[in-house]
């Protein structure tokens, strides 16, 4: 699953298909991306709460590549690295989200 947050619009989008036309733009110059798996579980984690936010284009979003072979789980790991984020960016607290694909 492959999981888009944007910080400043406040908004998260789940997109279980891989090969979605809206997944293609994580490919962007300097795109933050975390990709989670069991293997990786404890870094990724770490990578992705300690992400800062701004309203540049440098830091304006994230997205989070969760593989766990179970999409009800994949999206509550990605609910709660926002939780845990929206802690200290309170746009994230309260974002609008979305299942796109």
């Amino acid at each position: 699953m492959e999981v888009y947050l944007n910080y400043p619009r406040s908004r998260m989008t789940f997109h279980s298909n891989n090969r979605c036309s809206e997944v293609a733009k994580m490919n962007k110059a300097g795109q933050r991306r975390v990709s989670i798996a069991p293997a990786s579980f404890s870094t990724a984690y770490g990578q992705a709460i300690a992400m800062t936010f701004g309203s540049n284009s440098s830091a304006n979003d994230l997205w989070l590549s969760i593989t766990f072979g179970d999409t009800d789980f994949e999206k509550a790991v990605a609910q709660h690295i926002r939780r845990t984020l929206g802690r200290h960016y309170t746009p994230l607290n309260s974002v609008q989200v979305t299942d796109h694909c």
